[in-house]
Parts: structure tokens; C-alpha cells; sequence
């Protein structure tokens, strides 16, 4: 299976994520955030696809999850910037939260077994992103969430195969650790106004 990523989401500071579990104070995931350690994760992010059924070595799980996080911090700036509102401006804030909490500890579980993490959006997601320059209201917002529910679906298919086949400790606590929050987040993404549209 192809793996790509981007991420949003916010996924600007994911750079590590851990980020599906919000702490902004507008939102339910907060409380989510708490229960994972303040770890929330979105890896794949925006656009990405699952990778389930090719085996990927710890290192690439963690610049996948890298990657998947800038997506997804990258997307939910868009939407911020493009004056998001209600829920759909609540999630992207949480996104870059939960990301940029995620991000700074992977990187550091990354560090320690010097591994370099990519520090940006891929290519799939950066065309997406500029794809949603130039839309606004219910349009941005219906790409936004229709974006995050597949990106989310994506990220927890990966979590799930590193808790069951990844071979570095450290990695698989830190999966199984920020699934919980990553699920959170694929449930919420899913209730965003035109998340089911499609």
C-alpha cells in the first residue's frame, strides 16, 4: 500500500504527533488529553493512506506520524486562517494543541534513537492545502472535516499495526499511549458539519 502524508490539521507543530487528543479549552478532547498523559496523536494526517498491510519498520511509523501531524496542523491553520467557526475552528485549534504536544514527544523517543523526523506537510497535503485557499464557509469546512475523518481513519489503521507488529518498545508504548486520543479524534472529526457528506 502507498503511504503518504500531510497533516493538517494543525498538524503544524505535530512534528511529531500526539496531537488527536485535545486540550483546548473548547472542546470535550481536552479531557481525552488528561486521560493519555497529554499526549494526543494524529499521524497520517490529511490525505495519507493506511498502512496495515505493509509491514513499516518503527523508523518509518515515527516519520510517518511525523508527517501525518504537519498535515494536519498545516490543513487546520488553513481553516483558522480562512475564519473557521464553531466546532470546525474548535477542532483545528485542538489539532495544532494535541499535535504540537504530540509532536514534542515523539521527537524526543525519535532523538533518543537518532532518528530524524521530517519537519513538514507531503506533497499530496500541500496541494490540498492550497486547494483550500481558496475556498470559504461550508465549502472549506466540508474539505476540512471530510479531510480529517480520512486522515484519522488512516492514522488509527497505523497505530493499531505498530501496537501489534512494531519491534521498538519505546514506539509501541507511545502508539498504544496516543491511540486512545487518536480514536477521540476520528469520532469528533466525524460529528464536524459536512464530515459525512461525501
Amino acid at each position: 500500500m502507498k503511504l503518504t502524508f500531510t497533516a493538517a490539521l494543525c498538524a503544524g507543530a505535530l512534528l511529531t504527533i500526539t496531537a488527536c487528543n485535545p486540550t483546548t479549552d473548547t472542546s470535550t478532547a481536552s479531557t481525552d488529553m488528561a486521560m493519555n498523559d497529554g499526549v494526543a496523536t494524529d499521524t497520517m494526517g490529511a490525505g495519507g493512506t493506511a498502512a496495515t498491510s505493509t509491514m513499516m519498520t518503527d523508523d518509518e511509523f515515527m516519520k510517518m506520524v511525523a508527517t501525518g501531524g504537519h498535515n494536519e496542523m498545516g490543513l487546520s491553520q488553513v481553516a483558522l486562517d480562512k475564519g473557521a467557526t464553531g466546532a470546525t475552528k474548535d477542532f483545528a485549534n485542538m489539532m495544532i494543541t494535541d499535535h504540537t504536544k504530540a509532536g514534542n514527544e515523539l521527537k524526543s523517543i525519535a532523538d533518543s534513537k537518532s532518528v530524524l523526523l521530517p519537519a513538514d506537510m507531503d506533497a499530496e497535503h500541500k496541494a490540498l492545502q492550497e486547494q483550500m485557499q481558496n475556498l470559504s464557509g461550508e465549502q472549506l469546512a466540508q474539505k476540512y472535516a471530510q479531510q480529517m475523518v480520512t486522515d484519522h481513519q488512516n492514522t488509527v489503521d497505523m497505530f493499531q499495526s505498530e501496537i501489534q507488529n512494531g519491534q521498538d518498545a519505546a514506539v509501541k508504548a507511545f502508539a498504544s499511549k496516543t491511540l486512545p486520543t487518536i480514536q477521540e479524534h476520528l469520532s469528533m472529526a466525524k460529528k464536524l458539519p459536512g464530515a459525512m457528506t461525501m
